[in-house]
C-alpha cells in the first residue's frame, strides 16, 4: 500500500513524500512502513524491512504471495526484484485494497500530521452508518433552524452505556457549519460568554463534526468521506475530531457511535420544540449494537 503523504510530513529538497505500508494478509498486522521521495524507494524500503528486521510484528519471511493494488505493481514488483536476488519471485496479484486497509493508512497519515490516535478505531460499518448521518444532517441544513444559542440536552446510551453532552448546531453565525457534542450537562463559562472572533477551547472530549471545502481538508480525512459515500461533487466534506489533552485527536469507536447518536437525535428533533420537551429514539450501531438517544 502506497499513499502520497506530501501534506503530512515535510522531507528537505523533495516536494513529494510517499508512505508505504506492508500488511500481512493472514494477520492484518502491519510488517513495515517507510516514507521517500518516490513511491519506487518507499516499497524498497518497506519490503526490506519486512524481509530483514527483527523487531517486527512477526518473524521476517520471504513472502510466496503478494497482493498489491494495480496503480502499484510496477514499483512493487521492481522493488522486489532488486531484494530478491537469490530467491524465487513470489506471484504477484492485483487487488483493490479495502477499506479496513485504507483506514489503517488513514489512521497512520493522521499520526504524522500530528493527531493522537485511538485505542480503537472506527470499524468500516460504524464509519458508514457515520457517514450517511452526515449527510443526512448536511443536507437537512439545520443551521437555517438551529442557532448555537440553542443548547439541546442529549443523552445517548450505546449497549445501555450512558454519556451526557450539550449538543449545538453552529453556522447560522456565518462559521463553519456541523455539530459539536460538549461533554457534561452545561457548556463551560468560557463558551457560554464566547463572542464571533474569540478564540475558543472546547473541554476535552468535545465530540465535532464540521463540514469544509475538500481543499481545506486534510486529504485523509475527505478520502474517507469519498470512500464510505461522500458525493464526490459536494462542496463540502465532514471532519470528525475529538478534543485531547495534546489538542485535537482522530476519533474512536466509541465517540464514533455516540456522534451517529447526535447527529440523529438533532434529525430527529422537530424544530420549534419547547425547551424541556424531550425528544427520545434509538439507532441500530454496527454490529448489532443497541444506541439510544434522548434530547431536550
Amino acid at each position: 500500500m502506497a499513499r502520497d503523504v506530501s501534506h503530512a510530513v515535510r522531507v528537505r529538497d523533495a516536494p513529494v513524500v510517499v508512505l508505504s505500508l506492508v500488511f500481512d494478509v493472514g494477520t492484518g498486522l502491519t510488517l513495515a512502513t517507510s516514507v521517500a521521495p518516490t513511491r519506487r524507494d518507499a516499497c524498497v524500503r518497506a519490503f526490506k524491512a519486512a524481509l530483514s528486521e527483527d523487531d517486527a510484528p512477526l518473524p521476517p519471511q520471504r513472502p510466496g504471495r503478494v497482493l498489491s493494488a494495480a496503480a502499484h505493481i510496477e514499483d512493487v514488483t521492481s522493488a522486489l526484484e532488486d531484494l530478491l536476488t537469490d530467491a524465487e519471485m513470489p506471484v504477484i496479484d492485483e487487488i483493490v485494497p479495502g477499506p479496513d486497509i485504507e483506514d489503517v493508512v488513514d489512521s497512520l497519515v493522521g499520526h504524522m500530521s500530528g493527531r493522537r490516535q485511538p485505542e480503537e478505531r472506527p470499524t468500516p460499518d460504524d464509519w458508514q452508518l457515520l457517514m450517511t448521518l452526515a449527510l443526512d444532517y448536511y443536507r437537512s441544513e439545520p443551521w437555517t433552524r438551529w442557532s448555537d444559542t440553542d443548547h439541546h440536552d442529549l443523552v445517548v446510551r450505546v449497549d445501555r452505556v450512558a454519556a451526557r453532552y450539550v449538543a449545538v448546531v453552529f453556522g447560522k453565525e456565518g462559521i463553519e457549519r456541523g455539530l459539536a457534542l460538549h461533554p457534561g450537562a452545561v457548556l463551560p463559562d468560557e463558551l457560554l460568554t464566547w463572542q464571533p472572533g474569540q478564540p475558543a477551547t472546547p473541554a476535552q472530549g468535545t465530540l465535532m463534526c464540521y463540514f469544509d471545502a475538500p481543499s481545506k481538508t486534510p486529504s485523509e480525512c475527505a478520502a474517507k468521506a469519498y470512500r464510505y459515500g461522500w458525493p464526490a461533487d459536494a462542496d463540502s466534506v465532514p471532519v470528525l475530531l475529538v478534543t485531547g489533552p495534546e489538542g485535537v485527536a482522530d476519533i474512536g469507536r466509541r465517540d464514533s457511535q455516540h456522534v451517529a447518536l447526535g447527529l440523529a437525535a438533532v434529525l430527529g428533533r422537530e424544530y420549534g420544540t419547547e425547551a424541556g420537551v424531550t425528544t427520545a429514539g434509538g439507532l441500530d450501531l454496527a454490529d448489532g449494537v443497541p444506541g439510544e438517544y434522548t434530547v431536550r
